[in-house]
C-alpha cells in the first residue's frame, strides 16, 4: 500500500473517531453490538440493569461493514468500494482508528474469530477458500489458507492453528499444513465453537437434537455426545470462559441451557426473546443473546460462578426511529 493511501486512511480515521458521539467515551460502556447485517455499529452504553443502546456511530471513512472480534477490543471493517480491509480499534485511546490489513482483499463469504480474538479466520465470496490471521495490537499477519468445501458453519481455536467446517457431509477439521479431514457426522450443524484454553469444541446438531463434543484436536481428535435432547432444538452455543459449561441456545423455546460439561447435567434459564448469538463481551461470562433490531433493544446474559442473569437493554428513544 503507497504511504499517501495509509496516510489518508490514518486521517480520516482520526477525524471519524473524533466526530463520535462524546457519550460514548464518557459513558461506562457494556461493549458494541452490530446492525444493519453489519452496515451499523452501536455502542452499549451503560451498566447491566441500566443501559441502553446508543444511536448508530459514524463508521470511519471507506468502512461500509463491520464484524466485531469477542471481547470488542476491534472489529474488521470492509469497504465494498474499495474492497480493503482494515482492523477498527474499539479500545478507548484509540476509538475507531484504522489500520491496513494488507494479507486480506475483497469480499467475504464468512467471518470467524478465534475465542480470545488473537487469530481471525475469512473465506472468500464462494467459502471455498479460508484464510487465517493472527491479530495483535492493531496489527494483523497471514498465518495460513486451504482450501475448504462449502460450509456452513465455522469455528477457529485459539491460536488459529485449527479450523472446524460444518459441511453437508459432516464436520471436517482444517490443521495448519494438512489438509481436511472429517471428524463427526452431522445433519444441521446450528452453532459450533472453540474453548477458549484448548483444543475441545462444541457441536450443535438441530437435526439430531444432540451436543457433540470433540476433544483433542490437536492430537487424535475424540467426539462424544454431551446431551441428546435435554436442550431442546440447540442453536447457537458458546463455552464459559473455565471450560466447565457449554451455553446453548434452545430453537424451541426462548430459554438456554447451561449444561456441565463432566456431568451432562442441564439447567434451564428463561429468557423473554429467541436467543440468536452469544456474542462475548468485555468481562467474564458476559455474552449479547439477542441483537438489537433497528437498534431498538438487546438482551444481555451475565453468566457469574453463582448467579446468572438476563438483562433488558433499551434502545435509544430519541434516535433510533429518527
Amino acid at each position: 500500500m503507497k504511504l499517501g493511501h495509509r496516510l489518508a486512511i490514518l486521517l480520516a480515521a482520526a477525524a471519524a473517531a473524533y466526530a463520535q458521539t462524546p457519550e460514548v467515551l464518557s459513558t461506562p460502556r457494556l461493549g458494541f453490538t452490530v446492525t444493519g447485517d453489519g452496515t451499523e455499529i452501536r455502542a452499549l452504553l451503560g451498566v447491566p440493569g441500566a443501559g441502553r443502546v446508543s444511536d448508530p456511530l459514524a463508521l470511519p471513512e471507506g468502512v461500509t461493514r463491520v464484524y466485531l472480534a469477542p471481547g470488542h477490543d476491534y472489529a474488521l471493517g470492509y469497504g465494498d468500494e474499495s474492497g480493503r480491509w482494515n482492523i477498527i480499534s474499539l479500545r478507548d485511546d484509540s476509538l475507531f482508528s484504522l489500520h491496513p490489513v494488507d494479507a486480506l482483499s475483497g469480499e467475504a463469504g464468512a467471518v470467524v474469530f478465534a475465542p480470545g480474538a488473537e487469530a481471525v479466520a475469512v473465506t472468500d465470496a464462494t467459502n471455498s477458500t479460508v484464510h487465517v490471521l493472527t491479530v495483535s495490537n492493531n496489527s494483523a499477519q497471514a498465518a495460513w489458507s486451504a482450501a475448504i468445501e462449502a460450509a456452513s458453519r465455522l469455528a477457529l481455536n485459539r491460536s488459529g492453528d485449527l479450523l472446524l467446517a460444518a459441511g453437508a457431509s459432516g464436520v471436517t477439521l482444517y490443521r495448519r499444513g494438512s489438509d481436511g479431514v472429517q471428524v463427526a457426522a452431522t445433519q444441521e450443524v446450528a452453532g459450533i465453537a472453540f474453548q477458549y484454553a484448548a483444543d475441545t469444541a462444541v457441536i450443535a446438531d438441530a437435526a439430531q437434537r444432540v451436543l457433540l463434543v470433540l476433544e483433542d484436536l490437536s492430537a487424535e481428535p475424540v467426539s462424544r455426545t454431551l446431551v441428546s435432547a435435554g436442550t431442546g432444538a440447540p442453536e447457537a452455543v458458546a463455552w464459559s470462559r473455565d471450560g466447565r459449561l457449554v451455553w446453548c441456545a434452545d430453537g424451541d423455546t426462548n430459554s438456554i441451557a447451561r449444561v456441565d460439561v463432566s456431568s451432562g447435567a442441564v439447567d434451564r434459564i428463561a429468557t423473554d426473546v429467541p436467543v440468536t448469538q452469544f456474542d462475548v463481551l468485555p468481562g467474564t461470562d458476559h455474552f449479547l443473546i439477542s441483537s438489537p433490531r433497528a437498534g431498538e433493544a438487546a438482551w444481555l446474559l451475565l453468566a457469574g460462578p453463582e448467579r446468572v442473569s438476563t438483562y433488558f437493554v433499551p434502545g435509544n428513544p430519541q434516535g433510533a426511529r429518527q
